[in-house]
């Protein structure tokens, strides 16, 4: 069977466009459908933080968090690279933290910073740092 989801992958990240959101997110949306229709949960969940973060760029937190938190199941299920797990993480806790959903947002950045700790990526523990710094958290409830 002929491949026609990786060419379109390919197309989307090497497009100049791929600044222009509208332009970004059409291009990874048609790989995303293929991928969808076709079962390929690999390259689905990729396409998925991929239209996270250009959602992110676009200040369209609400679609940014569906994408990232579909791709972060996906990734959590199937997924052989625990990086790509990391940096779906790190689009849903963005996202989340732009809705003001701060104690998911900890939660996701404390998953991905094990991982980039555990993978020696010192510039993903550093933004999980920094984003978990500035990231106010409800107190544990009293116990009675």
């Amino acid at each position: 069977m002929h491949d026609t989801i990786a060419p379109l992958i390919d197309q989307a990240r090497t497009n100049p466009q791929r600044g222009n959101g509208a332009e970004a997110l059409a291009l990874y949306r048609q790989p995303a459908d293929r991928a969808r229709q076709s079962g390929d949960a690999d390259r689905l969940a990729h396409c998925l933080r991929h239209i996270g973060i250009i959602t992110l760029d676009d200040n369209d937190h609400e679609s940014a968090l569906s994408a990232g938190q579909e791709a972060v199941a996906i990734y959590r299920e199937c997924a052989d690279d625990p990086l790509e797990l990391a940096n779906a993480l790190r689009v849903t806790a963005l996202a989340h933290s732009a809705l003001g959903a701060t104690d998911q947002a900890a939660r996701c950045w404390v998953d991905a910073r094990a991982i980039y700790l555990k993978l020696d990526i010192a510039s993903g523990v550093a933004e999980a740092d920094r984003w978990r710094a500035i990231t106010p958290q409800k107190p544990p409830p009293a116990q009675p």
